[in-house]
């Protein structure tokens, strides 16, 4: 039906396919300490795509929800690495969890490229389940899907064949609550602008953004589309 849209299962298999692009492309980071070092710590092996896929937690991968995470690790004797969540957006989803299992995978070489033990070396990895574009822009991790929209087209609307959109403006509160505001409505008196501000009650935001910001008082705006068939 149009606006910004969350899926099932299907959509969730796409977040986890994400999740290792996101997740691989993060190895390249060096955290602060490693900047500082000659030979950074060599790899021998670290989480493939598919065992991303195989990680992403099962309830935000059925709704849709991306998610954040940073963690800390320090090289065993083993070659293993310890590691600690450092940040997770948003917590209670599980991705801190699934990112410390992912971490299972990391393998490192004893010595670096100058012969230097790597045991005791730290480093730090973001891990992003996801597109997280817009969990880090504005702190939303959760908002209506295809479904809900479904269920809340205007029935006059829907009886007449007529399409709908409307503009709203939002501002992140206190607990994750977003308050909106209508800008514009298209066409009005078909009940679009109830409806949308209605779906709007849904989103929910984390209180830090990627960064460790805090978002709330953070604004933005939202175009939710109708379309009749």
């Amino acid at each position: 039906m149009g606006g910004m849209l969350r899926f099932g299962r299907a959509m969730g298999s796409s977040l986890a396919v994400a999740a290792s692009v996101f997740f691989a492309s993060s190895f390249a980071q060096q955290s602060p300490s490693e900047e500082t070092v000659s030979c950074p710590i060599p790899f021998a092996s670290q989480p493939r795509g598919e065992d991303l896929f195989a990680l992403y937690p099962q309830r935000p991968d059925e709704l849709g929800v991306s998610g954040h995470t940073r963690i800390a690790c320090t090289v065993l004797d083993s070659g293993a690495a310890s590691c600690s969540v450092v940040r997770e957006i948003p917590e209670g989803w599980g991705f801190g969890e699934a990112s410390l299992r992912a971490a299972e995978r990391f393998r490192i070489d004893p010595v670096d490229c100058s012969g230097v033990p790597t045991a005791g070396r730290s480093f730090q990895r973001t891990i992003n389940w996801g597109d997280t574009t817009e969990l880090c822009r504005t702190g939303i991790y959760f908002q209506p899907g295809g479904q809900e929209f479904m269920e809340a087209y205007p029935e006059r609307a829907l009886r007449d064949g007529v399409s709908g959109r409307i503009t709203m403006r939002c501002i992140v509160g206190e607990n994750g609550a977003v308050a909106c505001e209508l800008l514009d409505e298209q066409p009005s008196g078909f009940g679009f602008g109830a409806a949308g501000l209605a779906l709007a009650a849904a989103f929910r935001a984390a209180p830090v953004d990627c960064s460790g910001e805090s978002t709330v008082g953070r604004t933005f705006e939202r175009t939710f589309r109708w379309r009749a068939e």
